[in-house]
């Protein structure tokens, strides 16, 4: 169920517009998930690979809190 909250959420962030100048600094995203460490890098792996205008943060912390 976590897994499936966090894919929707990295697919409504796809829609983000993509344009923005290559002379002004990467856009920055926060992501508050609660998946699993190392779940957490295919998860940018992909992301970066369709949006590398836009950098990712990560918050992560357990299901309780988020």
């Amino acid at each position: 169920m976590r897994l499936l909250k966090f894919a929707a959420l990295l697919a409504l962030i796809a829609v983000l517009p993509a344009c923005s100048p290559k002379d002004q600094p990467r856009e920055r995203l926060v992501v508050y998930t609660a998946a699993e460490a190392d779940q957490i890098p295919a998860y940018a792996a992909s992301f970066q690979k369709a949006h590398p205008e836009i950098e990712l943060v990560w918050v992560r912390d357990s299901t309780g809190i988020m």
